[in-house]
């Protein structure tokens, strides 16, 4: 039973070795029927399909034709599993920037590859993201998206905490989309009858003295986004996707045009505009 629970718990070192596919024991006896890959290929389809907690050592034995115990010879714990199928999927879109393309275009082409990344795989939204595995797709992620903030007058500190503000915006947009996608297979009601039962009770309590900034005139029309046929919730959260991105990419722009104007200051020339 000890070592059971020590295979199945979080081993940084071991996670890496597998990222990097470094061995990590000599492997003796016949040629492998299986591979890491091809592991990982099939979690990564019953999490697209099903979820991420739908992903278990016997359930890939089934889908794999091979028993649990022999996929644990492969990849020794669902922890290790998680890292190689995040890793994955991040390197499925290679981020390019076109030679002319400004720094703003080139932080929207990351932020939007992203939210694209999420509509994808919807599971990678719920996965922990204070230790993102740092495999060979990640980190080649990573140096691509610092080439797009590379040489406009920031520190490796500010260069840093600008990615890092266009992701978390970015995650935190796509895990609001996907609920609005997921919550009707999940609570087995969609949007329309869910507002069908709401709206009622609200005509009922409704107060505009009690709600008077709620029942303005300029408050009139501020949820009326979607068009006829189309999701309403999910309508309102890519509109404002793209509100946000836009206000996130302007607060960029700002601050790296007052950083260079401090320090052209500082160096004691005329501040150069940067339009």
């Amino acid at each position: 039973m000890a070592k059971e629970k020590k295979r199945e718990g979080v081993d940084p070192k071991r996670s890496m070795r597998l990222l990097w596919r470094l061995e990590l024991s000599p492997r003796r006896g016949p040629k492998p029927s299986l591979s890491i890959d091809a592991i990982v290929s099939a979690a990564i389809d019953i999490a697209d399909d099903e979820g991420v907690d739908a992903i278990s050592m016997r359930r890939l034995g089934e889908r794999l034709g091979t028993g649990t115990m022999t996929l644990y010879t492969y990849v020794p714990a669902k922890s290790d599993l998680l890292d190689l199928m995040y890793d994955r999927v991040v390197g499925e879109h290679e981020v390019s920037f076109p030679e002319d393309a400004t720094l703003r275009e080139r932080m929207e082409i990351l932020a939007r590859g992203q939210w694209d990344l999420h509509q994808r795989h919807h599971w990678i939204a719920h996965m922990p993201w204070t230790r993102v595995p740092l495999g060979p797709n990640v980190l080649d992620a990573y140096e691509r998206a610092i080439s797009a903030v590379h040489g406009v007058g920031l520190s490796g500190r500010e260069m840093n905490e600008v990615l890092t503000l266009i992701s978390s915006y970015v995650h935190g947009a796509a895990r609001l989309a996907i609920e609005a996608i997921t919550l009707p297979s999940t609570t087995s009601i969609d949007d329309t009858e869910w507002w069908a039962g709401v709206s009622p009770v609200l005509e009922e309590i409704w107060d505009p003295r009690r709600f008077p900034m709620l029942s303005s005139p300029q408050m009139a029309q501020a949820w009326d986004q979607a068009v006829e046929g189309e999701d309403y919730l999910l309508a309102g959260i890519v509109n404002s996707f793209e509100f946000g991105l836009a206000r996130v990419l302007d607060g960029i722009e700002a601050f790296i045009q007052r950083r260079s104007r401090s320090t052209i200051g500082a160096a004691g020339d005329d501040p150069i505009p940067h339009g």
